[in-house]
């Protein structure tokens, strides 16, 4: 047994010194989070699946954090459905386009700063216009101070 512990310690002690690139990682818990005061020009995006308080989309007030986050997801799919323009002629010879949007609901509410993965160009300039026509939300929170709210949403068009 004292052979084997002797032998992985030095294994350890080696195995960065053979030229073999070593990967540091660093964690940083929520509570670790600096969150800039709210006058500043700089403010985190906080991801929406841990956000403290969830934004708000019109009609899903006075109800609980883990029903308000599916109201939020369930709105804003349902009003990218509805708005989206996209027909079974622009989608050619493609039998499903599939592309992902991220976007920030920013402190005062409004959509801002959306991103597109995905290689559809036409897509990406349909998916812009429906984001701008979401209405404006009642900004997230975390640890009590407004902060922007990263939320991606995945498209599949068949």
């Amino acid at each position: 047994m004292r052979h084997i512990l002797l032998c992985f310690l030095i294994t350890l002690c080696v195995f960065p010194l053979t030229g073999q690139d070593t990967v540091s990682e660093t964690i940083i818990e929520i509570e670790d989070m600096q969150i800039p005061e709210e006058g500043t020009s700089e403010f985190v995006a906080v991801p929406f699946s841990i956000v403290e308080k969830t934004p708000v989309f019109p009609g899903c007030d006075e109800i609980s954090e883990t029903d308000l986050k599916k109201c939020f997801q369930k709105n804003v799919q349902q009003h990218v459905a509805k708005h989206l323009e996209y027909t079974k002629k622009d989608l050619k010879n493609d039998v499903q386009k599939k592309m992902r949007a991220v976007f920030f609901v920013a402190i005062d509410g409004k959509i801002v700063d959306p991103k597109f993965y995905g290689s559809d160009p036409q897509l990406e300039k349909e998916v812009l216009r429906v984001l701008a026509l979401l209405p404006q939300m009642k900004p997230g929170k975390q640890r009590g101070k407004v902060v922007r709210v990263a939320f991606s949403l995945p498209i599949i068009l068949n």
